[in-house]
C-alpha cells in the first residue's frame, strides 16, 4: 500500500548539459520496508545536512532524500481479515504501531499529484539546471501506485514524468540567453529486463553500459531530441 521516492543530487558538475533520470524498478514485497529503511539510514552524504532553500528561493538538494507515499485503501485490501498496517504522522511512518521509520517527508492517501511533484521532483530538476547530475527513483510492490504517481496523463492529475517535462520546457523558454538541447529516453525495468517504452510494443530489448566519456548509455534504446 505504500511506495518510496529517492531524490538524489550528485555533487559532480557535468560539462555542458543537465540530466535527470526517472526509473521505476520493482521490489519484492517483504524486502521493501527493510531495504528502504536501511537506505534512509545511509542516505546522508558527506556534504552535510540539507539546506531548506537556496538564495534564489529554490530548494537546495545536497544529499539523498527519501519520501513515502500511501495510496488510498481499496475494499479488497481488507479481505481475509486484513487490517490497516500503517499510520503516518508528519515525517514518520509507524508500522502496526510497533516500529517507526522517519523520512524526509510523507504523503497521506489523499495527497495530490502536484504536491508530490513540488516536494519530490522539482528540487531534482532545479539542481539539474544548475549543472549537476540529478536522479529520482520510485520503488514499491505491484499495486502501490507507481504508474499513477509517475506516468498518469489525466488532465489535472498528471504524474511526475508529465509534470517534469512541462517544467523542463518552461524553464528552457524562460532562459533565452542559453541554448538547450533536450533528449529523452524512456525505459522500464521489468523482471530484470530493460524495455524501450517509446516503441510501439514497449518490448524492444535495451542494454545498459557505462562509458567513461558519456556515463551511462542505453544501447538499443530510441532517443528523441
Amino acid at each position: 500500500q505504500f511506495l518510496y521516492f529517492i531524490g538524489s543530487a550528485d555533487s559532480r558538475r557535468i560539462r555542458s548539459t543537465a540530466s535527470a533520470t526517472l526509473t521505476d524498478p520493482l521490489l519484492d514485497r517483504h524486502r521493501c520496508s527493510i531495504s528502504m529503511a536501511r537506505t534512509r539510514a545511509r542516505s546522508v552524504i558527506e556534504d552535510g545536512p540539507p539546506k531548506d532553500t537556496a538564495p534564489s528561493g529554490e530548494t537546495s538538494v545536497n544529499r539523498c532524500l527519501v519520501y513515502c507515499r500511501v495510496r488510498p485503501s481499496f475494499p479488497r485490501d481488507f479481505e481475509d481479515g486484513a487490517f490497516q498496517l500503517l499510520n503516518l504522522s508528519g515525517k514518520k511512518v509507524a508500522v502496526k504501531d510497533e516500529r517507526t521509520y522517519e523520512y524526509d517527508g510523507t504523503f497521506q492517501a489523499d495527497s495530490e499529484q502536484k504536491d508530490v511533484f513540488r516536494s519530490v521532483a522539482l528540487p531534482c530538476i532545479q539542481h539539474a539546471f544548475k549543472g549537476f547530475c540529478s536522479a529520482l527513483m520510485c520503488y514499491g510492490q505491484t499495486g502501490t501506485g507507481k504508474s499513477f504517481t509517475m506516468c498518469c496523463t489525466k488532465p489535472g492529475n498528471e504524474g511526475i514524468i508529465p509534470q517534469a517535462a512541462i517544467t523542463i520546457f518552461d524553464m528552457v523558454r524562460r532562459d533565452p540567453a542559453r541554448k538547450y538541447t533536450v533528449k529523452a529516453e524512456f525505459i522500464q525495468i521489468y523482471r530484470d529486463q530493460l524495455g524501450d517504452l517509446m516503441t510501439a510494443s514497449g518490448k524492444e530489448r535495451v542494454d545498459i553500459h557505462w562509458d567513461a566519456e558519456e556515463g551511462v548509455t542505453l544501447p538499443g534504446c530510441s532517443k528523441h531530441e
